[in-house]
């Protein structure tokens, strides 16, 4: 007995074995099939979009439906892009005021400002006369001759000028002109003058003419003594600028004068070289 209880030990461990993993609460063995895991449903699929409608098949003759756009590239639907938004236009500042401060690359949102007024018109001047507008004032000196009626010879003496105008336009201007004939000797003096309303034309930027009409007046002085007649005398000459630097001209002139004093006529002419400012 006692041999064959030791032959069958190993078979009753083994059953106690067994017996002890098949009680309940214990975990199955590692031979046993897992059940199968539960899989998700697949998913439902969108139903393909109509033809002529977004996403969707053009028609045959390449149109859609709805305002869409056939893509020749793709034969779809789309949307057509939208149209592209001009920025606003940017005004120039106005009376020295700066411009809006920009933001966004776009001018700031206001009202739009008046236009700029245009500028004045400013006269245009020929070349050459830019100088010849405005006040002109000069006077000369040089030789001067006088012959009269009755008279043997004619007498020498010097010859002067003195004006004192503006200028109407470029070519043009008008003054108070001065000009005659002086001549002193052994303490007597004498002067013949005309006193005149002139106007001087500029036939180039260097050479004018000039012409004028007025009062005439003859002096004698003598030991402090001295007299006056007055009558009348009209007068013409021309010259031409040798030098123009801005507003100062240098110009060399001859000048005729013709005077009645006292029922007695007489000439003066004269050759001068003047400045004038102008």
């Amino acid at each position: 007995m006692k041999r064959a209880l030791l032959f069958f030990a190993p078979i009753a461990l083994a059953a106690i074995s067994t017996n002890a993993h098949a009680q309940p609460g214990a975990p199955a063995p590692a031979s046993e099939a897992m059940p199968p895991m539960p899989t998700a449903a697949p998913a439902p699929t969108a139903p393909p979009a109509a033809p002529g409608t977004y996403g969707g098949a053009c028609y045959g003759n390449q149109t859609c439906n709805q305002g869409l756009t056939c893509q020749p590239a793709t034969n779809q639907c789309t949307q057509p892009p939208a149209p592209a938004v001009p920025p606003p236009p940017v005004y120039p500042p106005q009376g020295g005021q700066p411009a809006p401060a920009p933001y966004g690359g776009y001018a700031q949102p206001g009202p739009a400002p008046a236009p700029l007024p245009p500028p004045p018109l400013q006269p245009s001047l020929e070349a050459g006369y830019e100088h010849n507008q405005g006040v002109m004032v000069g006077f000369g000196l040089g030789l001067s001759s006088l012959s009269c009626e009755g008279c043997d010879d004619s007498e020498g003496g010097l010859g002067l000028d003195f004006n004192l105008g503006g200028f109407i336009n470029p070519r043009v201007a008008i003054m108070y002109d001065v000009s005659g004939w002086y001549d002193s000797e052994n303490d007597v003096s004498a002067s013949i003058m005309l006193h005149a309303a002139a106007v001087q034309y500029w036939v180039t930027p260097k050479f004018w003419i000039k012409g004028g009409a007025g009062v005439a007046s003859a002096r004698v002085s003598f030991d402090g003594n001295s007299d006056s007649e007055s009558g009348s005398g009209f007068g013409a000459g021309g010259g031409f600028e040798i030098v123009q630097s801005g507003n100062l001209a240098i110009d060399l002139s001859a000048r005729f004068n013709r005077v009645s004093i006292n029922d007695s006529s007489g000439t003066t002419l004269n050759a001068v070289i003047g400045v004038r400012w102008k």
